[in-house]
């Protein structure tokens, strides 16, 4: 797409050292704009680190169009017909930030004569600095920033991880024949000798059971009596006072919901020009994208597109949306979220006042249904205790931070060195989480809630928890290939609560029936065990199951008190009920690991 077609006009000569029109002046000369206004902008541009220029468009004073439509006939620049393709090499070397922020690209025309293209001719000092020296006197092309980005677009945005750092690639056909190897082993166990295996069983669960709720506790203590991981340093990040937020939405199928986000999204208390909103659809979900086009997107919210590659997941289409957005903050947000009006200036105040190895800022997470149903009421107890108990204690406690799949938000630079996301793990937000580990940096939760929607139904819960599960699967075997280079990346104490993040907590919910068993040995000699424990182990397991219920009830119930619904509490009791779900979809999980390790179990939304 180009602009202004009619008036395009020949490029003009090389200038060695271009002429910078100052629109604001010619724009207040010409009555188009008042001194105080231009006082005002100037001082919201030193705010923002941007060009006064940049604030007139986005503050919706004047469109993109006539800015450069000014500076075509101000300075003799021409608008770029067409033609041309970015120069990888360039924009690989100064990266696509810059070229977003500054707004241009090194370009090359069919025939292969170098040009530049800019959307911002305001900042052409500042890009002929930053040009390699083939492009320093490359002839020059106006052309609109949609054009622009769609230049930029064409190349890939995040590389590719390594393969020892993602799960694609699998040999599944080896896969398969170790699970089958495992299960037969298993079952030969369990008929020959029936005995051994259920103890063997018992002891797992039990050491399982004590292990993830010792994390817990341990992190609600530290919740409760350590001070918060926000330190403040004299030595920051390089941040502008008031950053450009982009805040990333991935949608698949969303009809529904489009109308309902944009409003939400909308009620964020941040000006347009500190913040963006990306849409990002699949191109062919025409649906999703004929309904956004019908929600009348405000100004500071744009469409982006994901053509089909090779797998369709969420860190997908996160990956290639990076590449359209100009902020220094990156930000994420699910469909059905509704986030507090003030959370993004929450955010922005707690990167401004941490030390540079905090890469990551994870906020909390609640439900606006839950009294819909008892698995609502259900699943907000399990959100409250680990949102609000345990996962701040394991941020607090210097362990890995699993992060949550929304209200995430990063320092860009931090994101880009890291690769950005697994495309192939489902559960790309613990993965993240975990890599940040390892490269050294620090995840931060702060205090800032944004309500979502709770499934209501137990499908619907399966299916969400078997591709959580499955990813918490995939994610501990993909590090897992080399685990001496994990101990050394993460410390011996890391390393090993990462196994109990992982590893035991889907054992758990595995041998889960078998703990829930151990009750009835309390009241009747049916039970397997019954014979082939002694009446004081019985005991201690007994006292054992009771001692971790009540540290979990208590957990649940201090993260109920922390989000203002203690009211919730009569649904503790029924907690054992809804984990029994989780065993489920820990074994539907592990079975479509081993059929289809990428596909992504959707979660409906849009029953609220």
């Amino acid at each position: 797409m180009v602009i202004h077609a009619e008036s395009q006009k020949v490029l003009p000569r090389p200038r060695h050292r271009p002429v910078r029109v100052d629109l604001p002046l010619w724009l207040v000369a010409n009555g188009r704009l008042s001194i105080a206004e231009l006082a005002d902008l100037r001082g919201q541009a030193r705010a923002a680190d941007q060009p006064v220029e940049d604030l007139l468009i986005t503050s919706g004073r004047f469109s993109e169009a006539d800015l450069l439509s000014l500076t075509a006939e101000e300075a003799g620049f021409g608008f770029h017909a067409g033609g041309a393709h970015a120069d990888a090499a360039v924009l690989g070397e100064l990266g696509k930030p810059l070229s977003r922020k500054l707004g241009f690209v090194a370009a090359k025309t069919f025939g292969g004569m170098p040009i530049l293209l800019v959307s911002k001719p305001w900042n052409l000092t500042q890009i002929r600095r930053a040009l390699p020296a083939a492009f320093a006197c490359a002839p020059l092309g106006l052309i609109d920033t949609a054009s622009l980005e769609d230049l930029i677009a064409r190349q890939p945005s995040l590389g590719e991880l390594t393969e020892a750092e993602s799960c694609r690639g699998w040999d599944l056909a080896r896969l398969r024949r170790r699970a089958m190897i495992a299960v037969t082993a298993l079952a030969l166990s369990a008929v020959l000798m029936p005995g051994v295996a259920l103890l063997t069983a018992l002891g797992l669960a039990m050491f399982s059971m004590i292990a993830v709720a010792g994390l817990k506790v341990a992190a609600a203590i530290a919740t409760l009596t350590k001070p918060a991981g926000q330190t403040f340093s004299t030595r920051r990040a390089a941040l502008a006072s008031d950053p450009l937020v982009s805040v990333l939405v991935p949608l698949y199928r969303e009809t529904d919901i489009a109308g309902r986000l944009v409003r939400r999204l909308s009620r964020i208390d941040r000006a347009a020009e500190l913040m963006e909103v990306l849409i990002v659809v699949e191109a062919d979900d025409l649906g999703t994208i004929a309904a956004l086009r019908r929600a009348d997107l405000p100004r500071h919210f744009r469409l982006v597109e994901v053509p089909a590659g090779a797998v369709r997941t969420k860190p997908n289409a996160m990956n290639y949306a990076v590449g359209f957005a100009r902020g220094d903050i990156i930000g994420i947000y699910d469909a059905e979220d509704e986030p507090d009006p003030h959370q993004i200036s929450a955010v922005v105040q707690a990167f401004l006042r941490a030390p540079p190895d905090v890469a990551c800022v994870q906020g909390q997470l609640d439900f606006y249904n839950d009294r819909a149903t008892w698995i609502t009421r259900c699943f907000a107890a399990d959100y409250a205790a680990w949102f609000r108990m345990v996962l701040p204690g394991i941020a607090r406690l210097g362990l890995v931070v699993p992060l949550g799949g929304t209200t995430l938000f990063f320092r860009r630079d931090a994101l880009e060195r890291l690769g950005g996301w697994d495309a192939w793990n489902v559960t790309e937000d613990a993965d993240l989480g975990l890599r940040l580990a390892r490269h050294g940096w620090r995840c931060e939760v702060i205090e800032t809630v944004t309500r979502e929607e709770a499934v209501a139904r137990p499908r619907a819960w399966i299916r969400q928890r078997s591709r959580w599960l499955k990813g918490y699967a995939m994610t501990w075997a993909t590090h897992m290939r080399d685990p001496v280079q994990l101990v050394r990346d993460l410390g011996p104490v890391r390393f090993a609560a990462v196994q109990v993040q992982f590893l035991l907590t889907l054992a758990q919910y595995l041998l889960a029936p078998l703990l829930w068993s151990m009750w009835l040995m309390s009241f009747t000699d049916l039970h397997p065990l019954s014979h082939l424990l002694a009446p004081g182990i019985k005991s201690a397991v007994f006292w054992t199951c009771i001692l971790v219920y009540l540290a979990d009830a208590g957990v649940m119930f201090a993260g109920l008190r922390r989000a203002g619904k203690a009211r919730l509490w009569p649904i503790i009791p029924l907690m054992q009920v809804y984990f029994l779900m989780g065993t489920v979809a820990a074994v539907l999980g592990l079975i479509e690991m081993l059929v289809r390790p990428y596909h992504w179990q959707k979660t409906d939304h849009g029953q609220d």
